[in-house]
């Protein structure tokens, strides 16, 4: 493999390498069980973009690989709302778990674009392009999960009003 081309990977194993600690640090820390939750998610995924990252450093990656982790990008899009309808009642919310998540969306947004601009630096249809325009993809997700369980956080009522679509009383 290129040595550019393991500089790119390698970087992006440091970056998914510092989520994890940073989540898991966060998971640790937080006595919010829905917070608790998307920290554990997330370092479960960051775990899937390392070993997809080292699959294809070591030329083992297949395309299956990548539509694989094209496949568990759908899990994102559920989780929250599943982790939600656990924790329906009025969760209070730390200031310091707020900052947490806004701090992985930071981290999540780094990651996105970093991926993003290393793929429109490649060859159109290269399966290093297809992985890191994934990783794009789904680092993007993951900073709506996050986006979410802030906003549910800070506004649970509100939030199922405007995002689930929740019922209006009224009468």
């Amino acid at each position: 493999m290129e040595e550019k081309l393991k500089e790119i990977f390698n970087y992006g194993v440091k970056l998914e390498e510092d989520s994890i600690s940073f989540y898991s640090e966060s998971a640790e820390k937080t006595n919010n069980p829905l917070g608790k939750q998307i920290f554990d998610f997330l370092i479960g995924e960051e775990k899937k973009h390392i070993e997809i990252l080292n699959k294809i450093m070591s030329d083992m990656v297949e395309s299956e690989d990548i539509q694989a982790l094209a496949r568990s990008h759908k899990d994102v899009r559920t989780v929250f709302t599943d982790a939600s309808q656990d924790y329906k009642s009025d969760i209070a919310s730390d200031p310091d778990d707020i900052k947490a998540l806004e701090i992985s969306m930071e981290l999540e947004n780094k990651g996105f674009k970093y991926y993003k601009e290393e793929a429109e630096k490649m060859p159109e249809k290269s399966r290093g392009r297809s992985l890191l325009e994934e990783l794009a993809r789904q680092e993007s997700s993951h900073y709506e999960l996050l986006d979410k369980t802030i906003q549910y956080l800070k506004d649970p009522q509100n939030w199922y009003l405007t995002d689930e679509k929740g019922p209006v009383e009224g009468g």
